[in-house]
């Protein structure tokens, strides 16, 4: 009897630990991230432009795209283009898309938004604290929380 009730404690102890292990390394991506850096495929190169450098006329800034992933499974992403204009930085346009996230079975995050009428699915990987956006036509985004 003893060894029967020792055993379902033991078994029940190592239930707990496991269920709090896969709890605290929940790969849940929920919260909001910021712009850090762009790569953009430019014919045969491949640019990297930094939060803070001008391209095309267009300088890049913190929140010029902005991914709130939330756990309900609501994903915003908010883009802003800035133009300099007389020495000033001034917000140009502001688009707003809301869609869902999910998380495939390859570990990658997908965010899937109607564009125009039409669902549109990028992906998202997951890089420590940091989020590698893959707008699919050669520009890649990395963002952190």
């Amino acid at each position: 009897m003893r060894t029967k009730r020792f055993l379902s404690v033991i078994f029940i102890s190592v239930f707990m630990c496991l269920c709090f292990l896969f709890t605290a390394c929940s790969s849940n991506p929920s919260g909001v991230y910021m712009l850090e850096k762009m790569q953009v495929e430019d014919g045969n190169n491949s640019i990297t432009i930094n939060v803070g450098d001008t391209y095309d006329g267009v300088k890049l800034m913190e929140d010029a795209f902005t991914l709130k992933i939330e756990k309900d499974g609501t994903v915003i992403l908010r883009e802003r283009s800035y133009e300099e204009w007389q020495g000033e930085i001034e917000l140009d346009e502001e688009y707003i898309r809301v869609g869902k996230w999910y998380e495939g079975i390859d570990k990658d995050y997908y965010a899937v938004f109607n564009i125009d009428g039409e669902e549109e699915v990028f992906v998202i990987k997951k890089n420590g604290k940091k989020l590698i956006f893959d707008f699919g036509y050669g520009m890649v985004a990395t963002l952190t929380k």
